[in-house]
């Protein structure tokens, strides 16, 4: 049996820490925590967990910082993780990584999957990533300041997926919040670009960390820096040091429409998705550039156009999603919404249908049901509405009629209230609760 070492570098992570820690318990014979500087409660926290607490002096370089962490290690294997990451396979994850090592090399490196809320609030976007984490400790080091990359020290270097899954919450934050990750990255990355102007990946990261902030014009710039410095050749693409992956690609062109979105500049949007789709290259033929397209169309009201990039990218699946749903729940959902624009509730419905069975608390679709009621009195099927996550159409439910009531709409929530009698005498119920209690508040005296 080989041994495993979890390394984290840490700074003011009393919020996550120990969740992270606790995930990890079982999984790895030693973690190693080097903390570059909190001034809270994190340390404390580290040491409830191991031993194996070490201090480092934080000087703008998280490759730095990760090997420094490897070299207290002592185990045959490192797992590189995050303070604001969480195992979410606990149970299966030690026969995971013993079956990655009795599968392969010294020279390969795993991935594991992870999971991101690209924002706060249940309906943020989750970002899906293979990112390299699990490798021999004395084969492999970091290099780079920032999205530092893992490096061979001799050989090859080769990977393979752990089967490892991980939810990250490092973007899961409001814009002005200090711990989103974004504000810290985009200082990193501007001082990295400073002694590479010419590398694209710090220039499409620069554009990431701008768009996460709402920051759409300077967004718009850093990727347009980035496509400029790209090599398009057949079906591949190099940048700086070596050719560009796929899913880079493609996130880079669905990222550079949605800023030009954002920013007013449709036409801009169209003609970049338009001019890589007839390149053909590795990173058009997934569903999240599809979604992308279908997205800008949709926008600029090209209905045919919007839902052929939809339908082509619910053909790829979701197995090479990067946004979860780009090729499955997200893509119905909006084929819903180019229904109905045509005014075809029926066709809605059956595409809101497929979209919950495939995401039961997909909230946009649910809160598109309720709006039909109020705004074309339409009662969707009854299976859509079994298809739901009964505590989140609940919750959907109350929150529309709290906004109603607000806004001193009482003949609309009143709708709403029968039509969740309809629906079920247990929504009905959790309204009607909902609403006795919203009453009880109002006819209480001040304090």
């Amino acid at each position: 049996m080989t041994t495993r070492s979890a390394t984290l570098i840490v700074r003011n992570e009393e919020v996550n820490l120990s969740h992270c820690l606790q995930a990890l318990q079982g999984v790895v014979d030693e973690i190693v925590v080097v903390d570059t500087g909190s001034d809270d409660g994190t340390v404390e926290i580290a040491r409830t967990f191991t031993d194996h607490v070490y201090f480092f002096s934080w000087c703008d370089d998280f490759g730095s910082a990760r090997n420094f962490a490897i070299e207290r290690a002592t185990s045959d294997y490192v797992l590189s993780v995050d303070a604001d990451e969480r195992l979410l396979n606990p149970e299966q994850a030690p026969a995971l990584l013993e079956t990655f090592v009795e599968s392969h090399g010294p020279t390969v490196v795993g991935t594991v999957e992870i999971i991101s809320a690209a924002g706060p609030g249940p309906d943020a976007q989750e970002v899906v990533t293979e990112v390299q984490r699990l490798f021999r400790r004395d084969g492999f080091r970091f290099q780079g300041t920032i999205h530092e990359q893992l490096l061979p020290l001799s050989g090859v270097k080769q990977a393979a997926a752990t089967g490892l899954q991980f939810a990250h919450s490092g973007y899961a934050h409001a814009v002005s919040s200090p711990q989103h990750k974004s504000h810290r990255n985009k200082r990193l990355l501007k001082a990295a670009i400073e002694t590479h102007p010419d590398d694209e990946y710090c220039w499409y990261q620069l554009g990431k960390a701008h768009a996460a902030l709402g920051e759409n014009l300077e967004a718009c710039m850093a990727f347009e820096h980035a496509l400029n410095l790209i090599r398009f050749d057949g079906v591949g693409a190099s940048g700086r040091i070596g050719p560009v992956a796929p899913e880079v690609l493609t996130d880079l062109l669905a990222s550079s429409a949605y800023a030009y979105v954002n920013s007013n500049q449709m036409a801009k949007a169209a003609a970049l998705l338009t001019k890589h789709e007839t390149l053909r290259h590795a990173g058009v033929r997934t569903p999240d550039f599809y979604h992308a397209l279908g997205y800008v169309h949709l926008m600029a009201g090209d209905i045919a156009r919007s839902r052929r990039a939809y339908e082509t990218s619910l053909g790829f699946g979701p197995l090479h999603e990067q946004v979860l749903g780009t090729g499955s729940f997200s893509s119905l959902y909006h084929l819903g919404l180019l229904c109905e624009a045509e005014n075809n509730l029926r066709g809605a419905c059956a595409h809101y249908l497929q979209c919950l069975r495939c995401k039961h608390s997909y909230g946009p679709a649910i809160a598109r049901c309720i709006d039909l009621i109020l705004e074309h009195r339409v009662l969707a099927p009854r299976e859509v509405w079994a298809a739901c996550d009964p505590a989140a159409l609940a919750e959907r439910f109350r929150s529309k009629l709290y906004s109603l009531l607000n806004d001193n709409r009482v003949d609309q929530a009143t709708l709403l209230l029968d039509a969740a009698k309809s629906i079920s005498p247990d929504l009905f119920e959790q309204c009607s609760a909902f609403l006795r209690g919203l009453e009880r508040q109002a006819d209480s005296p001040d304090p």
